[in-house]
């Protein structure tokens, strides 16, 4: 069906942003766009949005305006306006699906479900839209034809969130709507640190995919959640076995099929917890790590070794940092410290490689060769390996994009744009490739978690 919502404000937009986008005319047998009755996009899930009416051999263009938000510093952001678009011709049957397209023309090139949204570049242009909306414009022979204003929303129609604080753990819960039975999945967030805010959208994201979601906040900078540590140091992996027996204890939930999604420190953390137990089915590590890294954010008590993670009460062997205030005062970028790190305390590697063929659940590892945090690339690789050298490279699956930098592990619906950044090295990541390889990492990680947590257990 065609949707145009509050006509007058998508040709006042038409207006603030002039060309590209012309005067909305109406025109006898035009195509028109096809939307979702509701038009709303779920955070994570690619939307049903087409064109119908566009016959064989003719084209029209897809507009899409948003304003984006955009890490600008510590606890700072600002906005930009982004655009993206595509020329698509007409199919036999009149109607195109959007992603399944290959466009002629446009800001991205291959068909893509999330191509509308990770390829949009900045536009300085004044736009009255607010960070949760999207205005599609539809351009025929010169002329606007139709027009839609979509807008963004966290959770699918159903889906019910809710903070959890236990017994030595602590993050959000999302279940998807519906009876159930829902396989389980533990969420890990990076170095960053957690929160509150960050937990509940990480949950979601997986819930409207039909996961019974829990984002772990493993710990949290300046004490903002309560009994979370408050440093990376030396956190326990029975955090883990306490989350998945507390999801247990939830109607729906079938914890019997868990796995664990982990992004960079998070995946670090996903990879030894699958090396040390044996309950995850699957694991997503998405910017992994190869070992086990020193713990940071708080000095070290009197003869404590300071790893990342514990087991037991025994903190885990680790490769220390060389000097990481060269980082945190802009001499070097964190990836020339863990390479540098990496190689003065060679000898701690081998101790600290974290034992892959160990580990029962299968795996998609994902990394990055201009990742500017650390080596993920080269320590997918050195991983996958490994497994391969143990005879048991069926079991793992790998994406190593050449261009792309450390941040591709979110819901590929992130602008180009807001991935900008200028660093003190050659080692630049491309924002598009980084962009893009999120989609694909995203689109990657669902399908692999649902094949895998949707089977049964060799």
């Amino acid at each position: 069906m065609t949707i145009t919502p509050d006509l007058g404000r998508i040709v006042g937009i038409a207006a603030a942003v002039a060309s590209p986008l012309l005067p909305l005319t109406a025109r006898a047998q035009a195509p028109h766009l096809v939307a979702p009755p509701d038009a709303a996009v779920t955070l994570g899930v690619a939307p049903r949005l087409g064109i119908a009416g566009l016959a064989a051999g003719d084209t029209a263009t897809i507009v899409a305006w948003r304003r984006a938000t955009r890490y600008a510093g510590p606890d700072r952001t600002d906005t930009l306006t982004v655009r993206s678009f595509a020329v698509l011709a007409g199919s036999p049957t009149g109607a195109i699906a959007i992603g399944d397209a290959r466009p002629v023309a446009g800001t991205w090139s291959a068909p893509d479900p999330l191509g509308l949204f990770w390829s949009m570049e900045r536009r300085d242009t004044a736009l009255t839209l607010t960070p949760g909306e999207v205005a599609l414009r539809l351009e025929w022979h010169g002329h606007a034809v139709d027009s839609l204003l979509l807008h963004f929303r966290d959770a699918a129609p159903g889906v019910r969130t809710m903070w959890v604080e236990g017994d030595g753990f602590a993050g959000a819960f999302a279940r998807p709507a519906g009876a159930g039975p829902f396989p389980a999945l533990l969420v890990l967030h990076g170095s960053e640190g957690g929160d509150s805010s960050r937990a509940v959208a990480a949950a979601q994201s997986f819930a409207n995919h039909g996961f019974a979601t829990f984002a772990v906040t493993y710990f949290s900078w300046g004490g903002r959640i309560r009994g979370v540590p408050t440093a990376l140091v030396n956190i326990p992996v029975e955090m883990l076995d306490k989350v998945r027996a507390w999801l247990g204890g939830q109607t729906g939930v079938d914890t019997a099929r868990a796995g664990i999604w982990g992004a960079s420190k998070g995946a670090e953390f996903a990879l030894v917890a699958a090396a040390r137990r044996a309950w995850p089915r699957a694991v997503v590590a998405c910017a992994a790590s190869d070992v086990v890294w020193a713990g940071f954010g708080r000095p070290a008590r009197q003869g404590e070794r300071m790893s990342s993670w514990s087991d037991g009460g025994r903190p885990l062997d680790y490769v220390p940092y060389d000097n990481f205030q060269d980082v945190t005062q802009g001499r070097i970028t964190s990836r020339t410290e863990h390479d540098r790190s990496r190689a003065r305390f060679s000898d701690s590697v081998p101790p600290a490689r974290i034992p892959t063929a160990q580990v029962h659940a299968r795996l998609l590892l994902i990394g990055s060769d201009r990742d500017e945090v650390w080596p993920s690339g080269p320590m997918v690789r050195s991983m996958a390996a490994e497994l391969a050298s143990e005879g048991r490279a069926g079991r793992v699956l790998t994406r190593v994009d050449p261009a792309a930098g450390h941040t591709t592990c979110g819901t590929g619906m992130a602008p180009a744009a807001v991935y900008e950044q200028k660093l003190p090295t050659d080692l630049v990541p491309d924002p598009r490739a980084t962009a893009k390889a999120a989609g694909e990492n995203w689109m990657a990680a669902i399908d692999f978690l649902r094949r895998q947590l949707d089977q049964p257990r060799e």
